[in-house]
């Protein structure tokens, strides 16, 4: 594969090049110095009719695989992005006119918005993986793949009868991720991944607790409803609220037993991911959070003990 590297082409091109080859070389190594200079994960470089993103990690790849269509136009590898050169209509000048990378387009187009439905995450995952096998040392692909994952989790973990458990998508990406990371010295990485799922954990175990709050809520609902149908002489109506006042009860105590397993399950299973994560591979304010998430994350005996529901109730003194 023949590459070259903006940094080399601006001093200098290769003897035989022809001079439409030397022209669009030096419109890859502006898009490519352009890119170089951008901060964050992607860089907006100059094309023709405006701007075109482009993950930044691929910059210092260089170009490849140079492609003279004809006299008019020309293509070029940018790792896994194609960047289209073509000969302006009115200029008569080399320009760039696209860059394309489809899988991680795709991707990212079905995630716009600021909280992408359930069908949008599902058609991004495919689009993840493929962009992941054709930049496997992307780790702002793998782990945008893995959250948007996490996050379908999150939306079907009420219709798994381990609702703690990450399900088996979640949990192989991360033992593949987890491998991968360690294969390529790339620690930081893998506990990017894990103080994510310590977060999760402790999401669902908060939201637990926050609902014990709402238990019985209903009731005082229920018995209104159930004392206005008998004053309305509706027997049959007071009957069926009353059965389903009588149903919510008897299943309550089940209810709690599971939610309090549950959240101590949720507890465990952050704390097992904590204590694999070491604050020193990461920098800076990733590390400062990465320190906070461990010193606040309770692992002791005590932090196992099944919540009590009184403790997340309102009272009467409370609320006077």
């Amino acid at each position: 594969m023949k590459r070259w590297i903006a940094p080399l082409l601006i001093a200098g091109f290769a003897v035989g090049c022809t001079s439409n080859e030397e022209k669009v070389r030096k419109v890859l190594d502006r898009a490519l110095v352009e890119c170089g200079a951008a901060e964050g994960p992607f860089a907006e470089v100059t094309v023709v009719e405006g701007k075109d993103e482009l993950l930044k990690e691929v910059c210092a790849l260089g170009a490849s695989d140079l492609n003279m269509i004809d006299e008019y136009h020309a293509t070029a590898l940018v790792g896994p992005y194609t960047f289209t050169v073509g000969v302006d209509n009115e200029t008569g000048v080399w320009v760039l006119t696209q860059i394309d990378w489809e899988s991680l387009a795709d991707a990212r187009r079905a995630l716009a918005g600021g909280d992408p439905p359930k069908d949008a995450r599902e058609r991004a995952e495919p689009a993840f993986e493929k962009a992941q096998q054709e930049l496997p040392t992307s780790t702002w692909i793998r782990e945008q793949r893995f959250e948007n994952l996490l996050a379908i989790r999150k939306l079907e973990r009420n219709k798994d009868e381990d609702r703690v458990a990450l399900g088996s998508a979640v949990q192989k990406l991360l033992d593949e991720n987890a491998r991968w990371a360690n294969d390529t010295q790339q620690e930081a990485h893998g506990a990017a991944l894990r103080l994510r799922v310590v977060r999760y954990q402790k999401d669902f175990a908060a939201a637990l607790e926050n609902s014990f709050g709402n238990l019985g809520g209903s009731d005082e609902h229920l018995e209104a409803t159930i004392r206005q149908a008998e004053k309305d002489g509706d027997k049959e109506g007071a009957k069926k609220y009353r059965e389903t006042l009588q149903k919510e009860r008897s299943e309550r105590p089940a209810k709690i037993a599971r939610m309090q397993g549950e959240i101590v399950a949720a507890r465990k299973a952050a704390c097992e991911q904590i204590s694999l994560v070491d604050p020193n591979v990461l920098d800076g304010e990733a590390r400062a959070q990465a320190v906070a998430m461990k010193s606040g994350t309770k692992c002791t005996p005590d932090a196992f003990e099944p919540p009590d529901p009184a403790d997340y109730m309102d009272t009467d003194e409370d609320s006077q």
